[in-house]
């Protein structure tokens, strides 16, 4: 049997030192509108969309791998500072030293990448819910628009978004590692509703509300591998640092998820769990927003 063919993206857009071989890709993001050259690949050859970067993040990245990559069984995401640590499903975060960075190819391949399976960052609770905990990047309107869309042109896929931005366990990054044949899935998926949002969404030139398109990305890829059954592996995300490790966090985040849930649930007694709202209809309405 021949071994399958794993590439990770490594996002980068500046220079730095970042992991590199058969396995490792680098890519440099918003090439196309960069002032550096990195002398990696871009992400602004062939059929790209690497201008819309400041909006898009590292999602330019996943869109040239989709359009240009060929010849991969196994594709997946990470960035310069973040990689999946393939021997833990720890939810505390691991900081290393840049020059301790101990993962490699042999790590992935140990992994036995099955089709119809899905390596996530481990998932962490929040005290309230994933909603609002993007309403603090995002406007709360954009992230109802997201719904009504999905909930017009995608409906299996609404009851999965509702409850996954109505509960309180969330993960991020847009990280990932699965098949070829359900990440062109996912990618086809992700990007018809970001063209779709791009028509009834209005600009603000902030930079969080600029990497709005980023964003919603960290939100559709868990809702896309729940609603499709891929069995998710969680694996704790390494973060690369050049301060010192805080070894706190290894007992603290534990208790935190603890409280966290408590948190949600008791402030969560009496609310409603539904997305559905007419307050946001109403200013749809008025700002003319028609989905």
């Amino acid at each position: 049997m021949n071994t399958p063919v794993v590439k990770i993206l490594v996002c980068c857009h500046k220079p730095g030192e970042w992991l590199s071989d058969d396995v490792y890709m680098p890519i440099q993001c918003g090439k196309a509108i960069s002032k550096y050259d990195l002398g990696i690949q871009g992400d602004d050859t062939g059929d790209n969309i690497s201008a819309k970067n400041p909006y898009y993040c590292e999602l330019t990245a996943l869109y040239w791998a989709w359009k240009n990559l060929k010849n991969v069984d196994y594709i997946g995401l990470c960035h310069y500072r973040r990689y999946f640590n393939f021997n833990s499903k720890s939810r505390t975060v691991k900081n290393v030293w840049r020059n301790n960075i101990y993962l490699s190819k042999s790590e992935v391949k140990k992994e036995k990448l099955r089709r119809g399976e899905v390596i996530l960052p481990s998932f962490n609770y929040l005290p309230y819910s994933v909603k609002f905990d993007f309403q603090n990047t995002v406007l709360a309107q954009d992230i109802y628009i997201l719904y009504k869309i999905v909930l017009k042109y995608f409906p299996d896929y609404a009851v999965v978004l509702e409850k996954y931005l109505m509960g309180n366990y969330r993960t991020g990054f847009n990280m990932f590692i699965m098949d070829w044949i359900h990440f062109s899935e996912y990618c086809n998926w992700l990007f018809t509703i970001l063209e779709k949002l791009e028509k009834d969404i209005r600009p603000i030139e902030y930079t969080s509300y600029k990497r709005l398109y980023g964003f919603i990305g960290e939100i559709l890829l868990p809702v896309y591998c729940i609603k499709n059954k891929l069995k998710i592996h969680e694996r704790q995300l390494v973060y690369v640092s050049e301060t010192p490790p805080c070894r706190k966090r290894l007992i603290i985040r534990p208790i935190r998820n603890l409280l966290n849930r408590m948190a949600f649930f008791i402030g969560n007694i009496g609310r409603s769990k539904k997305i559905e709202d007419n307050y946001w209809d109403l200013y749809l309405k008025i700002d003319d927003i028609k989905i």
